[in-house]
């Protein structure tokens, strides 16, 4: 009878990280996602390399060049020195968990997480924006002059005259373009 045994996998970083890509194109379908977890990863164990650390040594070493690596600005950056944003920052880490979530789920190893315990940093939603929600000075007077509990319904009157506007474009004219005082927000003087 022939010898069937089954001979073991050898185990490498490299073909694990090879199969976590491209288990991350297949499912995502998307070539970007594909190219940003390549580059991630390898920028990440460039910087490994240089301590002589790679990803499966010492989790406490990984995670603390991780929070740093993560906040450094690459060598293509138009703003060198400064930190990345908080969303780039969290993505890098994100990227980074994903694959040791992939070998514990996947190769089943039992390999610790070193990712999951650097801090996340937080996102403000509009902190890009110049002024965000800062109304014109002639606006912040018309909204000082109208109690704080009418604000919401004059705004919410605002969007239904637009949605009307925009909704029954039927008939135009100029009395449909106009602005129609309301008697909310006026002061009674008694």
């Amino acid at each position: 009878m022939a010898d069937t045994a089954l001979t073991t996998y050898q185990f490498t970083l490299d073909k694990a990280i090879d199969e976590w890509l491209e288990q991350k194109r297949i499912r995502t379908g998307s070539q970007k996602t594909y190219n940003a977890y390549r580059e991630t990863m390898q920028s990440f164990r460039l910087v490994l390399s240089r301590g002589n650390i790679d990803l499966l040594d010492n989790p406490t070493n990984i995670q603390r060049l991780a929070a740093i690596w993560a906040n450094t600005r690459n060598g293509k950056s138009r703003r060198p020195g400064e930190d990345v944003s908080p969303s780039t920052y969290n993505q890098r880490l994100a990227i980074l968990s994903s694959f040791y979530t992939f070998l514990q789920e996947v190769y089943h190893l039992d390999v610790p997480n070193p990712i999951e315990s650097v801090k996340k940093r937080p996102v403000q939603a509009y902190a890009s924006l110049h002024h965000p929600l800062n109304p014109k000075p002639s606006n912040r007077a018309f909204l000082a002059s109208i109690g704080p509990h009418c604000r919401g319904y004059v705004i919410m009157q605002s969007w239904l005259s637009l949605w009307q506007l925009v909704a029954v474009p039927t008939s135009w004219s100029l009395y449909d373009l106009s602005i129609r005082r309301s008697p909310v927000g006026r002061k009674s003087n008694g």
